[in-house]
């Protein structure tokens, strides 16, 4: 995937998982509503971690988390 821009990544990546239409399919319905392909893109990552989440296949960045002031576990799931 070398030589892609972070924006023809981004849709490669959502098409191997989403399907080949997937992104234009979310891009038109949302045609004229102000919406930017990379917010687009983020939704269908949003959407992927919440797949792996709800199937149990989700993965935690740190493993171990660290802790802020209040308490709170600070990482990301993926």
């Amino acid at each position: 995937m070398a030589g892609l821009s972070g924006h023809e990544l981004r849709c490669t990546l959502i098409s191997a998982f989403f399907g080949d239409s997937a992104f234009a399919n979310v891009a038109s319905q949302v045609k004229g509503m102000r919406v930017a392909a990379d917010d687009i893109a983020d939704a269908f990552a949003a959407l992927w971690s919440a797949n792996r989440l709800f199937s149990g296949t989700a993965a935690r960045f740190p493993a171990e988390p660290a802790f802020d002031g209040l308490g709170l576990p600070m990482h990301i799931w993926y």
